[in-house]
């Protein structure tokens, strides 16, 4: 039942994005620049011996200045489903995150630096000149790996095959992480449908009646609306809590 909801959520995205994209005529890039495109993918994570914990639909737009949005679909406590976004808007230099679940949205200021981040634009997505290429939806792709630390005795291992014609955007994508010596835990990441063209404007958009809430805030009203669950732990929202205040745009 599960998997045929999320289907029904999926096909639905599908329609609405196929429908912007017929009515702003399939515009592409030329050659040497940014093309705008809006990727439908499914992000899984599983248990170390592969056995499925979840898996979420997710979609990533990126206009041609280089503007983005990442939303994922969530399902709630009570079972209905709604899509939480992360705008970045580069002419307004702001990244808002937009929570549905609790009428809620987190605005952060953009630095020169990561502004200047997400305008950059590159087709060259590896320094090896041997790399594997493969063709995953009519691109060509590159294969990219990494083994980074992020905290001592803990790896994380990617395999990533990114299109330089997106900007190098990863159309597939495996890791490992976990503690060095034990059994890692895989993530997934496959890309479903690309459309070229300019996004629907309906992902950028942000709410005019939603409220302006802290990390800790947007917890505390989701509590109220769904007693008995919690998006995450105090001690976790007192670590957004202090990237929030330091990252507000009235910091």
């Amino acid at each position: 039942m599960r998997r045929l909801v999320l289907l029904a959520v999926f096909s639905a995205l599908v329609g609405v994005l196929m429908f912007f994209a017929g009515r702003l005529g399939g515009l592409r890039a030329q050659q040497g620049t940014r093309k705008a495109f809006t990727a439908i993918l499914i992000r899984s994570v599983y248990t170390p011996d592969w056995q499925l914990v979840r898996s979420q639909y997710r979609i990533y737009a990126v206009r041609k200045d280089g503007s983005r949005v990442d939303a994922a679909m969530v399902e709630l406590p009570d079972h209905q489903w709604v899509m939480d976004r992360s705008v970045i808007d580069l002419v307004a230099r702001t990244r808002t995150a937009i929570m549905p679940e609790s009428e809620s949205i987190s605005t952060y200021s953009l630095s020169d630096g990561t502004v200047e981040h997400y305008r950059s634009y590159s087709t060259q997505c590896s320094a090896d000149p041997n790399a594997q290429h493969a063709s995953i939806l009519g691109y060509d792709t590159v294969r990219v790996q990494s083994d980074i630390t992020f905290v001592p005795g803990h790896i994380t291992h990617t395999e990533e095959w990114v299109a330089p014609a997106l900007d190098c955007f990863p159309l597939r994508m495996r890791s490992l992480f976990g503690e060095t010596g034990k059994p890692l835990t895989p993530n997934t990441s496959d890309v479903q449908l690309v459309i070229e063209g300019d996004p629907a404007p309906s992902l950028f958009a942000v709410p005019t009646s939603y409220v302006e809430r802290s990390p800790s805030e947007e917890q505390a009203e989701y509590m109220r609306r769904f007693p008995g669950h919690s998006k995450f732990s105090d001690a976790t929202a007192r670590q957004f809590d202090e990237i929030y205040h330091s990252e507000h745009l009235d910091h």
